[in-house]
């Protein structure tokens, strides 16, 4: 959880990785941040309507917070070891979906809010993405890639 995700616990993880050349680093995945909610107020508005007033397109009810990749990225460079993605975007990942429902890349099409990892993940991978704009998305992360 979050809230045991401390400094301490990610020098423990960089101490295995940088003493003991035989561990690896594996990442869930390497997106730059999620969407959750605001309820705490981390990120406030100057208006007294938050309906009128957005942050790039996304209501205030909801704030894009770091994710694993900032961490992974850190451990990456201080360790001096690659990760290997086990979830999105790597091409495994989408390869086991396709696996599991049976379908060829023309019969899928992968429909996410994260244009790196989700869209352009696909894309990769020779499947069609579809970037809705809803969650974490932001104003212009289409134009981001080139297809």
């Amino acid at each position: 959880s979050k809230e045991d995700f401390v400094y301490k616990q990610l020098n423990i993880a960089f101490h295995c990785l940088h003493y003991n050349k035989c561990c690896s680093l594996y990442a869930i995945n390497q997106s730059r941040y999620l969407n959750e909610s605001n309820a705490d107020n981390i990120v406030t508005t100057t208006s007294d309507n938050k309906d009128e007033h957005k942050n790039n397109g996304q209501s205030m009810d909801t704030i894009n917070s770091l994710a694993t990749g900032a961490f992974v990225k850190g451990l990456e460079y201080a360790a001096n070891q690659q990760a290997t993605v086990i979830g999105k975007p790597s091409m495994p990942f989408f390869q086991a979906a396709l696996t599991k429902l049976k379908c060829s890349l023309d019969e899928c099409v992968m429909i996410g809010d994260d244009v790196k990892d989700d869209v352009y993940g696909a894309m990769q991978c020779g499947m069609k993405g579809i970037l809705v704009q809803t969650g974490k998305y932001m104003a212009d992360d289409e134009n981001s890639i080139t297809p």
